[in-house]
């Protein structure tokens, strides 16, 4: 996925150091070993196709977001909204 490769350069752009980055990922990471379970129980109340149009759209917000986020704070923020795009489309 290319924000794999680009939101580090994204990161290190604005200022932050490789750590910053590295620890966005791993609260990333950690959020989606948390929440995976929960989001996987509530998608299987809707339709395949439901869930992926909102994985989706959850994806295309994220990438928006990133677009915008110049502090640290607003990085975490898209940052957290990236595991519910990772667990959602899980069936």
């Amino acid at each position: 996925m290319q924000i794999n490769s680009t939101l580090g350069m994204q990161i290190t752009g604005l200022g932050f150091s490789a750590a910053t980055y590295g620890a966005l990922i791993s609260m990333n990471g950690a959020l989606v070993v948390f929440c995976e379970l929960l989001l996987t129980t509530i998608s299987r109340r809707y339709s395949t196709r439901r869930v992926l149009a909102m994985g989706y759209v959850l994806t295309g917000l994220g990438f928006a977001l990133n677009a915008i986020a110049r502090t640290v704070p607003a990085l975490a923020a898209v940052s957290s909204s990236s595991p519910s795009v990772k667990c959602w489309p899980c069936r």
